[in-house]
C-alpha cells in the first residue's frame, strides 16, 4: 500500500478543481456528496437491510468461542444514517452493548443516525468529524460501506486499531473485494447473469430488472441528486466545472472497480491483513456473487445466491470481515 493513494484522481484534479491539493479535493467533494445524499440514503440503501443481517451473523459466528465480556462500547465509523448499528442491536450481541458512539464527517448523516438512536436504548453520543480526531477507546467498532471511501487505507487501519481496547473487534461491511472483482469466477458469474436476464429470460423478468435499472438510475438523475451536489461544489469554489456521475464516484468511491479515475481494483483482503500487524483477521465472507445484492437478483438468482453463501465462497463482489487487537484465550461463550 505504498503507492499514491490519490494518483488515478489526478487528471481530474487537475482538469476541474479551483483547489491547491488533492487531498482536499478528495475530501471536501466527499463532504458535500455525503452531506446532500443523507437526504436519500434510507431510501438508496433497501437492498442493504435486507443484505447485511445476513452477513453480520456470519461473520459473528466468529465469537462462539471468544469471550466479549460485558457493557460493550461500540464506535460506528461512518456511521451514516445509523443502519450498521442498527441491524448490529438485532444480533444477540444486543445484550452485551452498553453505549454506542456515532462517527461520521456529514452533519445530514449524523442527524439522521441520531434520530434513528431513539429506538435503540443504549447509552449514545455523536462526534461529527474524523477518526483521528476522536478520544476514547472502544471495545467494538463496526465500519459499514466505508473502506472503499478511504484512500490510504493501512493509515485508517492504524487509526482503527488505536481506538480498539485490548481484545476488541473489528467489523467491515460492504465494500469490493480485489481478489473477487478480478477474478475469472467472478467475471464469469456476471456474464450469466446479464445473459440470464437479458437474452434467455421471458419477457416479465427483463421488463422488471430494466424497471429496477431505471429506479436505481433516477435516484442518481443529475437533477435529482447529482445536479444538487454540483450546484453546491461550485458554490463552495471547490470545482469550476460540474462533475459528470462517473467523474465524482471515482471522487467518492475511490476504490470502486469501473469508475473512470478511481483505482479500480476494489480493496485486497491480503494486503490489509498484511499490513496490520496488530490485528488479527478471524474471517471474511463474501457475497454478491453475480454483481448486484441479492435484493435486487431475479429469483433463481437468489437461489444461487443462497448456495454459494452457505458453501462460503470467497468470490463475491462485495466482503464482510472480523478482526480481533489480539489472539484470545477460547473460552465456552454462546451468543
Amino acid at each position: 500500500m505504498s503507492h499514491n493513494p490519490y494518483k488515478a484522481l489526478f487528471p481530474l484534479f487537475k482538469e476541474k478543481s479551483n483547489l491547491l491539493s488533492i487531498e482536499e479535493f478528495h475530501s471536501k467533494i466527499n463532504l458535500v456528496f455525503h452531506n446532500i445524499e443523507s437526504k436519500y440514503y434510507d431510501s438508496l440503501q433497501q437492498g442493504m437491510w435486507i443484505n447485511l443481517p445476513e452477513q453480520l451473523a456470519l461473520l459473528l459466528k466468529s465469537l462462539d468461542d471468544i469471550v466479549v465480556g460485558n457493557n460493550l462500547k461500540v464506535l460506528d465509523v461512518g456511521c451514516g444514517t445509523g443502519l450498521a448499528t442498527s441491524i448490529l442491536l438485532k444480533t444477540a450481541l444486543n445484550s452485551y452493548i452498553s453505549d454506542v458512539m456515532l462517527l461520521d464527517t456529514s452533519p445530514g448523516m449524523i442527524k439522521k443516525a441520531i434520530r434513528r438512536s431513539k429506538k435503540w436504548d443504549k447509552n449514545v453520543t455523536a462526534f461529527c468529524g474524523h477518526l483521528s480526531n476522536l478520544d476514547g477507546k472502544f471495545d467494538l467498532i463496526i465500519v459499514s460501506s466505508v473502506l472503499h471511501h478511504i484512500p490510504n487505507l493501512e493509515v485508517f487501519f492504524n487509526d482503527l486499531n488505536k481506538k480498539l481496547n485490548e481484545n476488541g473487534i473489528l467489523i467491515t461491511l460492504q465494500d469490493p473485494l480485489s481478489e473477487s472483482v478480478n477474478s475469472n469466477e467472478y467475471e464469469n458469474r456476471c456474464e450469466l447473469l446479464r445473459n440470464t436476464v437479458f437474452v434467455k429470460e421471458p419477457y416479465t423478468i427483463k421488463k422488471i430488472w430494466k424497471g429496477l435499472l431505471r429506479r436505481i438510475k433516477a435516484f442518481y438523475n443529475p437533477i435529482h441528486y447529482m445536479e444538487e451536489v454540483n450546484i453546491e461544489l461550485i458554490k463552495q469554489n471547490i470545482v469550476h466545472t460540474k462533475l459528470e456521475p462517473g467523474e465524482m464516484w471515482s471522487v467518492t468511491d475511490i476504490h470502486v472497480e469501473g469508475l473512470p479515475y478511481s483505482n479500480k481494483k476494489g480493496i485486497s483482503i491480503k494486503a490489509l491483513e498484511k499490513s496490520n500487524k496488530e490485528l488479527q483477521l478471524l474471517n471474511y465472507v463474501t457475497y454478491c456473487f453475480f454483481g448486484p445484492l441479492k435484493y435486487y437478483l431475479p429469483e433463481k438468482f437468489k437461489v444461487m445466491e443462497k448456495e454459494l453463501t452457505d458453501i462460503g465462497d470467497k468470490y463475491g463482489r462485495n466482503f464482510g470481515s472480523i478482526w480481533i487487537k489480539k489472539v484470545l484465550n477460547k473460552n465456552n461463550f454462546d451468543l
